[in-house]
């Protein structure tokens, strides 16, 4: 068993994660491009099969835009795996460094946070609106925070990087958070399925509905990553079926796109070829945090 410390302390109570399977500090540490030089890209072959049809948009990890925070010893010097799928999305990849700043991410766990998240998003109906030509708004929705004494007291599955499994017997000084909550839209995991007439079906992997068997049961993560959200709309502003592939990253964003769209599905895990045939979506678009790109 894996008994490896995941928690880095850096300066003014910001935690890191180190010794994930994913390497995601040594990595941008240690890794230049010229390291993965002829290396390609994961996937590349499902891709390459619906290249016209993908969009793939980046959360960059916590430690490029939190940088500043990281120990005096911690350096960043590449995005080395970034750069090689950038060479082979060109125009259909959004990197999304520009818009992030540290405030867009949680001191005390190793994800984005819901502001920051909703600045991916609003990037992500940009590029909609000239892809599809229409004009979805990117000011609908406003952000509200709270001071909450730790991620974990919320139970949604918050503040990884101060659980005993990650922290092993590190002892922390401040845990205490700013939590960040959307007004206009209620959260969707960790939260009470219940399947009605305008919420989501959830589907297995063969698309049947399977809805009944989560119908009063939390949204959880053996939820999301056993089943597909599906959700058909009669109003909607794009008349196209979208198939979106998603990570921990996106699940706490997800209610902010499912009125987009004509039909949605929501698959909490890499492309599929299998699914992507069944569905046949007219846009597929991937959701990925800038670490998982090295798997």
């Amino acid at each position: 068993m894996d008994s490896l410390c995941k928690t880095l302390i850096g300066k003014d109570h910001y935690l890191f994660l180190i010794n994930d399977s994913s390497k995601s500090l040594d990595n941008h540490v240690n890794i230049t491009i010229d390291d993965l030089k002829g290396k390609q890209i994961s996937n590349y072959n499902i891709y390459n099969k619906y290249f016209d049809k993908f969009l793939l948009i980046i959360f960059p990890d916590k430690e490029v835009i939190c940088n500043k925070f990281l120990p005096d010893d911690v350096s960043i010097i590449n995005r080395a795996y970034l750069e090689i799928y950038k060479d082979f999305f060109d125009k259909n990849i959004i990197d999304n460094q520009d818009i992030l700043d540290c405030s867009d991410y949680y001191k005390t766990d190793s994800h984005i946070n819901t502001k920051g998240v909703l600045k991916v998003i609003n990037k992500f109906f940009t590029e909609l609106n000239t892809r599809f030509n229409v004009n979805i708004l990117t000011d609908l929705f406003s952000v509200k925070e709270t001071t909450v004494p730790s991620l974990m007291s919320l139970n949604k599955g918050l503040g990884d990087l101060t659980w005993v499994s990650n922290k092993k017997d590190i002892m922390l000084e401040d845990i205490t958070e700013i939590y960040y909550s959307i007004n206009e839209i209620e959260d969707l995991y960790m939260e009470i399925y219940n399947n009605g007439i305008d919420g989501y079906q959830i589907f297995d992997y063969e698309l049947k509905d399977i809805s009944i068997n989560f119908k009063g049961e939390k949204i959880d993560w053996q939820c999301v990553s056993n089943g597909i959200l599906y959700k058909k709309n009669t109003d909607f502003i794009i008349n196209k079926k979208c198939l979106i592939f998603y990570d921990s990253f996106l699940l706490h964003g997800l209610n902010l796109i499912k009125n987009i769209f004509s039909e949605i599905y929501l698959v909490k895990n890499n492309p599929v070829n299998k699914l992507i045939d069944l569905i046949n979506p007219e846009l597929i678009t991937v959701f990925r945090v800038e670490r998982f790109l090295s798997a």
